[in-house]
């Protein structure tokens, strides 16, 4: 791995260069800081048992050489998916922090690559990601589904159920790459990503590692924010409405649940706070500690905790299965681990919400909640909504920045 660096200008005019085809970037920014790259190695990964098969997958291509690599990766919701799960290795890698930009540039050994590869079952070099099959739910659809759920719940085992719907917007290669620059100018808390199609801006970390320190955020239970809402009564509701705490609590505790064995946690019963974000307050818990075994890597981690009750609901398999059989369209890497390791193991990795995925002439958005006992079906529609706004404002505005504006293509 070789670099320079230079002065950081952390806005995102000056970071995302549209003439790299929009699949090919990889991105994981937030403030302005993080990583940016394109070209290099796509490998593709299927099957059971993705993230542990994907993390020894990754020792065995670091080990192929003796300077530090980094990737990025992006995971399906479930593993029963008929979409990829991807590990992308960029070429040209920009690392930006502490007020400079590092350029590096990464190699790898083909031979090396395609031999491991060959050893390892579903797996491929540039496969295939998968189509996104299935139909799209309409507002009545998505309010019939739920008020099947909350049924189910109030008649049985199941304590929660997140749903998701999508919708699909029509945009152009320009029109994805300005989007993802206004995302990461106007949503510069949350984590702005990109990788193989998939992007948009999320406020979860899965996990985080460090030092062989870890953190995870969990959200659950939301409320819109607005001009003609008041933002204090908002925050009330979140914290003193038994709803909205009783859907966070499954999130919380799925993660520390998860996580007792492989970290040293700081808290096991660490408390709630509100999250403000532009459009939303979300109730937040921080799961942090110390990670036991230095061989335990970021992907590891995620392993242990995914999906956790914010994306899936519980009991875990229960609602896997609900989500399965209601959702009449595979999520792919909708709700899934995305995010980027190192070498050594460190690395980020967030649940790809707040999302779209670029598909044939525009943008597939998804958006989901979860659904307790006495959900409301239209209440859960305008949650939706909120959730899939920063797309679509990022999209309109997509639009018209490239009608002023349309840059030379080689």
């Amino acid at each position: 791995m070789a670099g320079n660096q230079r002065p950081a200008d952390t806005t995102a005019r000056h970071l995302l260069d549209p003439r790299v085809p929009f699949a090919d970037a990889v991105v994981w920014l937030r403030d302005g800081l993080g990583l940016v790259g394109h070209g290099g190695w796509t490998i593709t990964v299927g099957g059971p048992r993705r993230l542990l098969r994907l993390a020894a997958l990754w020792r065995d291509i670091s080990a192929t050489t003796d300077q530090p690599l980094t990737a990025f990766v992006s995971s399906v919701f479930d593993d029963r998916s008929g979409a990829a799960t991807v590990l992308r290795i960029p070429h040209q890698l920009q690392r930006r922090h502490d007020g400079v930009v590092i350029d590096i540039t990464q190699h790898l050994n083909i031979a090396d690559l395609r031999e491991i590869l060959a050893a390892t079952a579903h797996a491929a070099l540039d496969g295939d990601l998968g189509p996104s099959p299935g139909a799209t739910l309409s507002t009545a659809g998505y309010q019939q589904a739920v008020a099947q759920v909350v049924a189910r719940i109030g008649a049985g085992d199941l304590a929660k159920v997140v749903l998701s719907r999508d919708e699909f917007i029509p945009a152009t290669e320009d029109m994805c790459h300005a989007a993802l620059a206004h995302l990461a100018d106007h949503y510069a808390g949350c984590w702005t990503f990109a990788v193989a199609g998939l992007f948009g801006a999320t406020p979860e970390i899965l996990a985080a590692r460090r030092d062989g320190r870890m953190i995870s955020r969990v959200l659950a239970g939301s409320l819109p924010r607005g001009e003609r809402i008041d933002d204090a009564h908002q925050r009330a509701r979140l914290l003193g409405e038994a709803g909205l705490l009783a859907e966070h609590t499954y999130a919380a505790r799925s993660v520390v649940e998860g996580l007792a064995d492989l970290v040293e946690l700081d808290d096991h019963n660490p408390a709630p706070y509100v999250l403000e974000l532009p459009n939303i307050f979300h109730l937040a818990t921080d799961v942090t500690g110390r990670v036991r075994r230095d061989e335990t890597t970021v992907l590891e981690l995620v392993n242990a905790i995914h999906p956790t009750a914010a994306v899936g609901g519980t009991p875990r398999e229960a609602a896997l299965d609900v989500i399965a059989e209601v959702e009449p369209r595979d999520r792919g890497r909708y709700a899934g681990p995305i995010g980027w390791l190192d070498s050594t193991g460190d690395g980020e990795i967030g649940l790809a919400l707040r999302c779209g995925i670029r598909e044939g002439d525009g943008v597939r958005l998804h958006a989901g909640g979860g659904i307790v006992a006495g959900a409301d079906p239209a209440a859960e529609v305008a949650e939706t909504v909120t959730k899939m706004a920063p797309m679509r404002q990022a999209l309109t505005a997509a639009a018209a920045a490239t009608r002023t504006h349309r840059p030379t293509r080689p």
